[in-house]
C-alpha cells in the first residue's frame, strides 16, 4: 500500500471520528478526496479491495458542510454527488437543501423532483419534499408527499420527532397518515412488491441475498407495527405450539399477519420458528402455519 493510499486511510477515519467536529472532519475529507483522484476515485488496498470510494467521502463531506451551514460548499459537493452517484436519494436531497438555504425555491424543487424520478423508492427525497411544500405554506402538498414516503415504508414515529411537521399534528389527514391501520397497510403493500421482485432473481445472485434481507427486515417491522406479541392467543394444541386467535385480532394485526404469511420466499431462508415464534405464532413451517391460522 502506498504512503498516501495508507494517509488517506488514517485521514478518512480521523473524519469519522470527528463527526461532532465538522471542521476538523470536513478538512480531513478534503484531503482523502485529492488523494482518491489521483487514485481513479478509490483508495484501494494492495489486494485490490475498494477500501473507500469517492461516493462515501462525498457524502462525509456534504454531512460536515451541512452542519457547518456552509450551503455554497453543500451545493458545490451535492452537484458532484448527484453526477457521481444520480440513484443516492441523499445526494439530491443535500442539494435541494443547499438552493432552499440560498433561496432558490426553484431550484430546490427541481433537485427534488430528479431526486424522486432517480430514487424513486426512496424516502427522503418525499420528506425533504415535504418540508420545503410546508416551509411555502402548501400544506396539502405536504401532506401527499408524506403519504408517498410512508407508502415506501417511512416510520410514523420517526415522523413525529421531525420538527419541521409539527405544524401539521392537529390535521385530521397527519392522524390518518401516522395511524397504525394506515401504517400497516403501507408496509403490508411494500412487502409484497419486495417479495414480488425477489421472486424474479435468480435465488443464488447477490442481489437475491440483499433482497431477501431487506424483505426480511420489512417483514419484521411490519408484525412490530402491530404489536404481534400481544395478539390473543389459543391455548397450547397438543403438538406444544401457541396458536394466534383470529377471531380476536384487530383487523391491522390480521392484515399484518396475513401479509407475512403470503411471503413465501423469504420462509425459505429465514425459518418460520426463527422469524415468528418469540411472537407466539406456530413454530412450524409456513405452509402448515397458513393452514393452521384458516389462511391457506
Amino acid at each position: 500500500m502506498s504512503e498516501d493510499v495508507a494517509n488517506a486511510l488514517v485521514l478518512y477515519q480521523e473524519a469519522i471520528d470527528l463527526a461532532d467536529e465538522p471542521a476538523e472532519a470536513a478538512a480531513r475529507l478534503r484531503k482523502v478526496i485529492e488523494i482518491q483522484r489521483a487514485n481513479e476515485g478509490a483508495i484501494v488496498s494492495e489486494d485490490g479491495e475498494v477500501v473507500v470510494e469517492l461516493e462515501d467521502t462525498l457524502i462525509g463531506l456534504a454531512e460536515a458542510y451541512q452542519a457547518l451551514s456552509d450551503w455554497r460548499r453543500l451545493q458545490a459537493v451535492a452537484e458532484e454527488l448527484t453526477e457521481l452517484a444520480p440513484h443516492l436519494g441523499y445526494a439530491h436531497v443535500a442539494l435541494a437543501t443547499a438552493h432552499a438555504r440560498l433561496g432558490d425555491a426553484t431550484a430546490a424543487r427541481g433537485a427534488l423532483a430528479r431526486g424522486i424520478d432517480e430514487a424513486p423508492e426512496e424516502v427522503g427525497p418525499r420528506l425533504e419534499l415535504a418540508r420545503q411544500c410546508l416551509a411555502a405554506g402548501d400544506r396539502a402538498g405536504a401532506i401527499d408527499a408524506l403519504g408517498q414516503a410512508m407508502e415506501r415504508g417511512a416510520d410514523p414515529a420517526a415522523l413525529y420527532e421531525i420538527d419541521d411537521f409539527a405544524p401539521l399534528h392537529r390535521d385530521p389527514k397527519w392522524k390518518y397518515l401516522v395511524g397504525r391501520e394506515h401504517h400497516v397497510q403501507c408496509l403490508a403493500a411494500l412487502l409484497a412488491r419486495e417479495h414480488a421482485e425477489l421472486a424474479q432473481l435468480d435465488p443464488d445472485s447477490d442481489d437475491a441475498a440483499d433482497a431477501l434481507d431487506d424483505g426480511v427486515e420489512l417483514a419484521e417491522r411490519l408484525l412490530e407495527a402491530v404489536e404481534l406479541e400481544d395478539v390473543p392467543t389459543l391455548p397450547p394444541d397438543p403438538q406444544g405450539d401457541v396458536l394466534v386467535d383470529l377471531q380476536r385480532c384487530d383487523p391491522a394485526q390480521l392484515r399484518a399477519i396475513e401479509a407475512v404469511l403470503a411471503c413465501e420466499h423469504y420462509f425459505g431462508a429465514l425459518p418460520f420458528t426463527v422469524l415468528l415464534q418469540a411472537n407466539h405464532l406456530p413454530a412450524t413451517s409456513s405452509e402448515d402455519a397458513k393452514e393452521r391460522l384458516g389462511l391457506a
